[in-house]
């Protein structure tokens, strides 16, 4: 709440502009590099298939002879096999040092980062958790700090349009928690058709994977085309 307190009081900008660039800058310096090494992550695990599925073979055939030589019953044998292929995964893991929990890593930053500001913004709007009048001024630069049909960020969106682009379970939520959600979110899809790009992905240094396209917007595209299609066929 401080920071957003600074951006606002230091640049001298209304409510509304405050709340766009705090979110922008978040997303920009502190989630998209960790999107960038998510990827980077996705992609080095998605080229270890090919040679993990050829070691699964070898494996299949090293198995067999051994329920053959060593007389090994079916359930043993299945047991030597899941140990031996985890066992291959988890050195292959290590040597390309991508370990699939990593690619959980952004999720474990967006949640925080999403409760505090989404937190911070309503106790601002309901000047918690100290009714002092230093809340008090902060409740009035709010009211007078939207822009164009949300002139009153402590109150919630009767215009609906901030509540309809966030989804109807969020009609009772005030305008300057509406305004960051709507925001992040955006920023966030913007975040994920960036990093699509394949000139953008080899800048980055995100390897290239078998489910990389050349094109991917325009098969972005034409997939939503073929859903719209099923859709009305249905």
């Amino acid at each position: 709440m401080t920071s957003l307190q600074g951006i606002h009081d230091n640049l001298h900008i209304p409510w509304w502009a405050a709340i766009l660039l705090s979110t922008v800058l978040m997303r920009g310096v502190l989630t998209f590099p960790i999107a960038v090494y998510q990827n980077y992550i996705v992609s080095k695990l998605e080229n270890l298939k090919p040679e993990m599925d050829e070691l699964v073979k070898e494996l299949k055939k090293e198995t067999a002879y051994a329920i053959r030589k060593f007389g090994w019953n079916e359930k043993h044998a299945r047991h030597m096999f899941n140990r031996s292929a985890r066992k291959i995964w988890k050195e292959l893991v290590i040597r390309e040092n991508c370990h699939p929990f990593k690619t959980s890593i952004l999720l474990w930053v967006q949640i925080p980062l999403w409760i505090a500001m989404t937190m911070s913004f309503r106790n601002m709007a309901s000047m918690m958790p100290h009714q002092d009048t230093a809340a008090q001024v902060l409740f009035l630069e709010l009211s007078v700090g939207g822009f164009g049909w949300i002139p009153n960020l402590t109150q919630v969106d009767h215009s609906l349009i901030l509540p309809i682009a966030m989804g109807v379970l969020n009609l009772i939520i005030i305008e300057c928690v509406s305004l960051y959600w709507v925001i992040s979110n955006t920023c966030g899809l913007a975040q994920n058709l960036a990093l699509m790009h394949p000139g953008l992905r080899q800048l980055c240094g995100i390897p290239y994977s078998s489910s990389q396209r050349a094109n991917p917007y325009q098969h972005l595209w034409q997939q939503l085309q073929k859903k719209v299609i099923k859709k009305r066929k249905e």
